[in-house]
């Protein structure tokens, strides 16, 4: 089994925003979008323009 460690909470604010209270619900998804890319080896830039829209709809 292979590790990564993403720095994708801190760098986006995801954490800064958790500890002041504040929502930040793209930070969040691309975080686990990170996530996702890491754990199936999707490579990093292939996010389509059409997958990062749907990822902004409410």
């Amino acid at each position: 089994m292979r590790y990564v460690i993403i720095g994708a909470g801190a760098v986006g604010g995801t954490i800064g925003a958790r500890l002041h209270g504040v929502a930040a619900p793209l930070n969040e998804a691309l975080q686990r979008l990170a996530g996702e890319f890491a754990r199936t080896g999707r490579a990093p830039g292939s996010l389509t323009e059409r997958e990062l829209a749907e990822l902004r709809a409410p």
